[in-house]
């Protein structure tokens, strides 16, 4: 028996077919381009879709087992329309587009910021689909011809079924999902003249929403009757893939932004939570709630500075073959740099929310060295993450332990830093991809492989390295990250 997990991002997707145990069994992925300018970041849902099956048909080929079910997990926020004609109207915006900043504005009038955040658990902000709809029909035709609006997740879910459902998870993301009533709230969705009938209907992850299609099945290479299984957001099935299961876990999923999840207590002052913008959200175990705290510009800053600032380096690497990031690792590993970054290259993450910042590089000499940069780039995006951390205490967000995902889950370097700055034991897992995993979960429940997502994670979640925190690293970081705090107050405001 096999279960595959789809993870559809910015910039690539993955299928994998796991077994029971949770072992990846066969797999694919497949990369497509996020096209930037002038504050716009898009990706074309044609080829996204392409891509992904492709992947699925590449997975199940090489699978040695009957698949069972499918489930998605994906990028959150992005839409994509359709017309009559179920033809693609536009391209997606992504995380970072700034053409929502209007319709935020327009909606903290009316209904207002307070009504948005105690309905949806989201502080008002360009980064959600609902101001993107706004700017739509302000500006563009393409609300006037759509008949249907998709999540990610929902439209390869169309696309395999013909049924639209769509996880509360996914849809949260909008800004215009009552998580109390779990109900699309009619009245935000009025503000970009909308109503739900253009929207899926809204089920829990877990659900079966569909059986794959014949003709689908054929093209994909799948046999029998196989169930689709709502997914979720993929912030959510990461923290799955990763066995969170209550406040004593922080799931740090590391990509092109970082986030760190974490469960909220059952009580807590939602004024904080709101004053800092930091999520509400549901996830998948009985009355559970959970937050998150963002730097926005984790592995796209890294990936700046590896094409930039270590052009030559990353050459070389490519033709000697040799992985970029492993081998700054290794050259950086045991090091020390008193140069600072405050790494908000675009944007500031938490805990001043700002889609329209600057970085800053302090501590330079004519004795700095690609090794003096890259570590404090790795270094400044942790110290963000502790600082806004700091800033959140009033949450009582107290946890025990650090579990890592994402590509920097693969980095030694990465997981050090976390252990020593934050003093806590940091925990990678055997099963890189958390995301998909979190999926396979979700199908294993609903198909009854296990009675429930507790169990399931009991058997199928792993850990592999453990970090522990070294009292001798910490002393010299919070030196350090003392001079970050000063930094920070002085530089964060400077504008983009």
């Amino acid at each position: 028996m096999a279960i595959i997990g789809i993870d559809i991002g910015t910039s690539g997707c993955k299928v994998c077919a796991f077994n029971l145990s949770g072992d990846i069994i066969s797999s694919a992925s497949r990369k497509y381009s996020e096209n930037r300018g002038h504050g716009t970041r898009e990706i074309d849902p044609d080829v996204v879709r392409e891509k992904v099956f492709q992947a699925i048909s590449e997975t199940a080929s090489a699978c040695p087992e009957p698949i069972q079910a499918i489930s998605v997990t994906c990028l959150g926020e992005s839409l994509v329309c359709l017309d009559e004609n179920d033809h693609v109207l536009c391209p997606s915006m992504v995380t970072g587009d700034s053409r929502g900043k209007e319709g935020v504005e327009k909606i903290c009038k009316d209904p207002g910021a307070d009504y948005i955040f105690q309905t949806t658990g989201l502080a008002p902000s360009q980064l959600y689909s609902l101001p993107k709809l706004i700017w739509m029909r302000d500006h563009t035709d393409v609300l006037s011809k759509t008949k249907k609006i998709f999540f990610y997740e929902d439209y390869i879910g169309y696309l395999l079924t013909g049924a639209r459902r769509v996880s509360y998870s996914s849809a949260g993301r909008s800004m215009a999902v009552d998580i109390h009533r779990l109900k699309w709230d009619e009245a935000l969705l009025a503000s970009a003249s909308l109503t739900s009938e253009y929207f899926s209907t809204l089920v829990p992850s877990g659900t079966i929403i569909g059986y794959v299609k014949d003709d689908i099945a054929q093209n994909c290479r799948l046999s029998g009757r196989i169930p689709v299984v709502a997914g979720a957001h993929d912030q959510v099935c990461a923290a799955l893939g990763c066995g969170f299961l209550d406040v004593s876990f922080a799931e740090d999923c590391i990509g092109t932004c970082e986030c760190l999840a974490l469960i909220l207590p059952e009580t807590y002052p939602k004024d904080t939570l709101q004053k800092l913008q930091m999520p509400c959200m549901l996830y998948p175990l009985p009355d559970c709630f959970f937050t998150t705290l963002e730097v926005t510009t984790c592995g796209a800053l890294m990936n700046w500075a590896r094409d930039t600032l270590f052009k030559g380096t990353r050459d070389l690497c490519a033709s000697k073959g040799i992985d970029f990031f492993k081998y700054m690792d290794e050259r950086v590993a045991g090091r020390h740099t008193d140069v600072l970054i405050l790494p908000q290259f675009g944007s500031s993450g938490h805990p001043d929310l700002n889609y329209h910042m600057s970085g800053t590089i302090c501590g330079l000499s004519l004795e700095t060295t690609e090794e003096d940069l890259y570590l404090a780039l790795k270094e400044g995006i942790v110290y963000q993450l502790k600082l806004a951390y700091e800033y959140a205490a009033p949450l009582n967000l107290n946890f025990e332990k650090i579990v890592m995902a994402g590509g920097a889950a693969n980095s030694p370097v990465s997981s050090r830093l976390r252990a020593d700055i934050f003093q806590k034991p940091v925990y990678t897992l055997v099963n890189k991809e958390a995301g998909t995993l979190g999926c396979m979960i979700l199908s294993a429940v609903a198909i009854g492989a296990y009675p429930d997502i507790t169990s399931a994670i009991h058997e199928v979640v792993q850990y592999s390295d453990q970090v522990l925190p070294n009292p001798e690293n910490f002393a010299e970081h919070m030196e350090k990250y003392q001079r970050f705090k000063t930094l920070y107050k002085s530089m964060h405001h400077f504008p983009g």
